[in-house]
């Protein structure tokens, strides 16, 4: 592990739940090397931002990774709550089940197969590589919302 991958994550969608993409930005020593999209017919905001992160992990193996997102939900969660949820089967404080426990549980399985710094970047802060993933969710999500409402 010589060098580090640094990964931007960001997920959208078309309505709160509604047409979502999940986006992710791999960058090895500042070049781009891959861009990574997948998009869901019905999803929530969390559950794109979820994937986003799942589907890099799924993509990048036994390195040292620092993962950038701006969701809150996605930091806190993998940082301060997943541990928790997962020794208390995956329920909160109320007993029910956490909401995206499947995707909770595959973070939980990628983070431990790669060294993962997990941090938080705000928002529309100007940061270049933050500002072209959003772009790219976003726009994969009206795409998708394109093709689907054509009418043949």
């Amino acid at each position: 592990m010589k060098h580090s991958i640094h990964i931007y994550c960001d997920g959208s969608c078309i309505g709160n739940p509604g047409i979502g993409s999940s986006a992710a930005l791999i960058v090895y020593k500042s070049n781009i090397i891959n861009i990574i999209t997948k998009n869901k017919i019905y999803a929530t905001n969390n559950q794109m931002e979820l994937q986003a992160a799942i589907i890099s992990l799924l993509y990048i193996k036994n390195q040292k990774i620092y993962l950038y997102s701006d969701s809150i939900y996605l930091i806190n969660g993998i940082k301060q709550w997943l541990l928790n949820w997962k020794y208390n089967n995956f329920t909160n404080t109320n007993k029910k089940p956490i909401k995206n426990q499947s995707m909770w549980l595959t973070l939980y399985n990628l983070n431990n197969n790669n060294i993962v710094i997990w941090r938080w970047i705000k928002a529309h802060c100007g940061n270049i590589n933050n500002e072209k993933i959003h772009t790219i969710a976003k726009t994969s999500a009206c795409t998708t919302k394109h093709f689907i409402n054509i009418k043949y």
